[in-house]
């Protein structure tokens, strides 16, 4: 049985789960953090280029339900925000070093965006939102193992920033700047 990790070059689908932990800056209140649990679906390729040295690009599609509410209750008029969101895509280049032939150590980098939706109260009923994509970068590193010639298990760290996003009513705006801590394991099946 040949285990080695990516050494013919090959494809992989695999699944993704784990939870999030975020930190929302919004300059209406103070720093906000957010968790949930994340899940979705990975794609890549992967190769040895000598040396036991591993290169791979991969893409991802994870869904989750992160949310952030600091809204007042009309008729007050304190100021609020809020903030959502439900799916998160990532391209990822990946450079892994073998330490053994089942074993192998990666980092990996890329683009990713996400969905959002906001919306910023202001002086009580008054309110403004937006929606759309953010778009940012993210770094991580972490460990897989394979377990049989065609299936292998991972764990992950990744984070993840994205591009400030301005929000305006009539009133006043807001900015919200998320970041993203994750923590993922995977079973990914390889061709």
């Amino acid at each position: 049985m040949d285990r080695h990790l990516h050494r013919r070059g090959r494809w992989l689908s695999g699944l993704d789960a784990g939870a999030s932990w975020n930190l929302l800056a919004a300059n209406t209140s103070n720093l906000e953090s957010i968790s949930g649990l994340v899940g979705g679906l990975v794609v890549g390729y992967g190769f040895e280029a000598g040396n036991d040295l591993i290169l791979g690009v991969e893409t991802d599609l994870l869904f989750h339900d992160l949310s952030e509410l600091s809204a007042p209750t009309p008729p007050s008029t304190d100021d609020g925000f809020a903030f959502a969101s439900e799916m998160l895509w990532s391209l990822s280049a990946r450079a892994g070093m073998a330490v053994t032939e089942d074993v192998q150590v990666f980092v990996k980098a890329g683009y990713s965006t996400m969905d959002y939706e906001t919306d910023l109260f202001v002086s009580g009923p008054i309110s403004s939102g937006d929606s759309g994509w953010l778009h940012g970068f993210h770094v991580g590193g972490g460990l897989e193992i394979m377990l049989t010639d065609t299936i292998s298990a991972k764990t992950e760290y990744r984070y993840v920033d994205f591009s400030k996003n301005s929000v305006t009513s009539p009133v006043g705006a807001a900015s919200v700047n998320p970041s993203m801590h994750m923590g993922l394991f995977g079973i990914n099946f390889h061709l």
